[in-house]
């Protein structure tokens, strides 16, 4: 009956021994061993020999099969982040009391401030009057009290068709003279008066007076974060290199970390793996009996 029992026992122990062994040299030792000059096989063990190559590798198929740039986009997309941040932003909008120079206090810190906004705003409603031929408006003003001048017939001897056509070409052209030379000084000012209204109104008050509804700023915010998604967030994640962060991570982990975080997620698979090395000697040990 020992007999019997020793093989398969013998086969087993040997097996789980096999096997643990060679799950604890892929850790240790830590470091090489070395007899005189020469250093012993399997010395460090596999992964602190290989640790650098590990983390390339690692790294790698990271980037390329799970950590993609697709799959962070769809995955961005499916979480309703976008609808979440649009539902609070609209909220806090109409919400709160804030106005139209709390939320331009955002913008001013990276962008124009309210004076350059107001001078950019002058220069442009200049810039377009002085384009506008006035001509047709000094003709619609004018037809009254020049008509009634023109009834009398000794006025009327003077202010002719040409007489008067000259008189408005030259009105055109004083205004634009004029208003290239002082129209920013002049708008500037009222333009001002204006945008410091605006900026103590609040966001709710001023979208009522445009016309927009709560519900036309919420899909305004969700066309802007949906194009910023498609059209942005690709060339971000383009720059992120994912294969360089895991691996400077892996590199920079002490062994035993390392150990202890691939324990942590496959202890019960190795030990798996432990168990099976003691059956397949017992099956092996029973073989041998009838071999």
């Amino acid at each position: 009956m020992i007999h019997y029992i020793i093989g398969p026992l013998v086969g087993a122990v040997i097996g789980y021994c096999t096997n643990f062994i060679a799950i604890k040299m892929l850790f240790y030792p830590r470091k090489a061993w070395h007899i005189g000059k020469m250093r012993v096989p399997f010395t460090p063990g596999v992964i602190p020999k290989n640790q650098s190559r590990l983390a390339e590798a690692v790294g790698s198929v990271v980037q390329k099969e799970l950590v993609t740039k697709e799959a962070l986009l769809d995955q961005l997309k499916e979480s309703g982040i976008k609808e979440q941040m649009t539902a609070t932003i609209t909220k806090n909008m109409y919400a709160s009391e804030s106005t139209v120079g709390d939320w331009f206090s955002f913008i001013e810190k990276q962008g124009p401030s309210v004076d350059r906004v107001c001078e950019m705003l002058s220069e442009a409603m200049n810039d377009g009057i002085c384009n506008t031929d006035f001509v047709p408006v000094f003709e619609q003003i004018g037809e009254g009290v020049i008509g009634g001048l023109r009834a009398n017939p000794m006025v009327g001897l003077f202010l002719n068709d040409a007489v008067i056509s000259s008189l408005y070409g030259k009105l055109n052209t004083e205004l634009h003279s004029y208003m290239e030379e002082r129209g920013p000084v002049l708008l500037e000012p009222l333009i001002r008066q204006k945008m410091d209204a605006l900026l103590e109104t609040e966001i709710s008050d001023a979208a009522s007076r445009l016309g927009i509804s709560q519900s036309v700023i919420a899909k305004i915010l969700d066309d802007l974060f949906g194009t910023y998604m498609d059209t942005v967030l690709p060339t971000v994640f383009e720059k992120i290199d994912v294969q360089k962060m895991v691996s400077a991570k892996i590199k920079a982990m002490e062994v035993e970390e390392l150990e202890r975080l691939v324990m942590s997620v496959m202890k019960h698979e190795l030990q798996t793996v432990i168990n099976l090395g003691a059956l397949i000697g017992a099956i092996i040990g029973i073989v041998n009996i009838f071999v």
